[in-house]
């Protein structure tokens, strides 16, 4: 695992979106960080636990219309 130090209005949707690649995996990003579940948009400075990717078993299932 990675950290990541937050900017000013960060959210986890964009950390997961611009740390991990895509914002299929904000629920393990968010696993990763239960202490930190009420905060919608983060404080400058805050240290994010980055889960590794090639660690989660998520299986990302397309709409029929992207496959």
């Amino acid at each position: 695992m990675k950290t990541y130090t937050t900017v000013q209005g960060d959210t986890f949707d964009k950390i997961a979106h611009e740390q991990i690649g895509s914002v299929n995996y904000l629920d393990a990003l968010m696993e990763a960080n239960e202490d930190k579940l009420n905060t919608f948009i983060f404080s400058a400075g805050e240290t994010v636990i980055i889960p590794d990717v090639d660690d989660l078993n998520i299986s990302i299932v397309l709409p029929p219309w992207r496959q």
